[in-house]
């Protein structure tokens, strides 16, 4: 009543329109309407939650894609990785089986579990064996590896590991030279040490046999081996930054 009063007497000094406004400023402070301090309190507590639940939100999304990040890295990196890994070992069965074969024993029975009669014989079972259990060697490699290059396809796209087309051709023409080879030792049905006596030709025992000077299929393989090691080591260093 006392801010009333005050501004009745100054609201004598006032127009009209001044006073009224004077006036409704009066019952307004009065009144407590001016100043709500539960309604702020109120409107500021629902402001710090909301700014609270949008931060979470944003923690949240920033945690989820973090981990996305580091799985994706994961994938990535263990997958060269393994593939890095395989391709040594692919490397090293091949060169396995191109060592002269000085080290193979003669076999004593044949694949039915008979009895081999002939020295001859005997030689061209234990060559079979050097060589067919190197050659498992080289496809559990391929096996292991195979599916990964798989997923390889999948993640980095179908133009990534080229190279090892020509890895599976050399690998291949290798095969076939044993064949060859074996095929050329064989023994004839006629005596026990009997054989074909067939010539062996020289590019069978360039391919079949490793060489310390000049070496036509190793360099090759290894050509072709070099730019798939780098491209895998090219992928591992795009993720590990």
């Amino acid at each position: 009543m006392a801010l009333r009063a005050a501004v009745g007497k100054g609201g004598d000094r006032l127009g009209a329109g001044d006073g009224a406004v004077v006036e409704c400023f009066a019952e307004a402070v009065e009144g407590g309407g001016l100043v709500n301090w539960v309604e702020v309190t109120e409107i500021g507590r629902n402001l710090v939650l909301t700014l609270a639940a949008l931060f979470g939100a944003y923690t949240a999304y920033r945690g989820v894609r973090s981990w996305r990040d580091e799985k994706n890295w994961m994938r990535n990196t263990e997958l060269a990785e393994s593939l890095l890994i395989l391709l040594y070992e692919r490397n090293d069965a091949v060169q396995h089986i191109r060592y002269h074969p000085v080290l193979y024993t003669l076999a004593k029975k044949d694949d039915f579990d008979e009895p081999i009669k002939g020295e001859q014989k005997q030689e061209y079972f234990g060559v079979r064996k050097y060589y067919s259990d190197r050659i498992d060697r080289l496809e559990n490699v391929k096996s292991r590896m195979y599916p990964l290059e798989i997923r390889a396809s999948v993640q980095w796209g179908r133009d990534c590991l080229k190279s090892l087309e020509t890895l599976r051709c050399l690998e291949g023409q290798l095969l076939s030279e044993i064949d060859n080879f074996l095929e050329s030792k064989q023994p004839n049905a006629d005596g026990p040490d009997s054989h074909k006596n067939r010539d062996i030709h020289p590019d069978t025992l360039s391919t079949i046999q490793s060489h310390p000077l000049r070496d036509a299929f190793r360099d090759s393989y290894h050509e072709s081996l070099k730019l798939i090691e780098e491209e895998l080591r090219s992928i591992l260093k795009r993720y590990t930054k």
